[in-house]
């Protein structure tokens, strides 16, 4: 086969929009701020002096 026929697809779910990138991003982090947060909030509860 002619190599000027193969078509590389190869790097084309990679997204190079920055909207795209910032919109994921902010997602990300609003998912992300509960579960932090439930997290320290459950240390807490072992730490030394607290949650008593």
């Amino acid at each position: 086969m002619d190599e000027a026929t193969i078509i590389d697809f190869s790097g084309r779910d990679a997204i190079t929009d920055p909207l795209a990138d910032r919109l994921r991003k902010g997602a990300r982090e609003l998912l992300q701020a509960p579960a932090v947060a439930e997290r320290h909030a459950f240390l807490a509860l072992f730490r030394p002096g607290l949650g008593q």
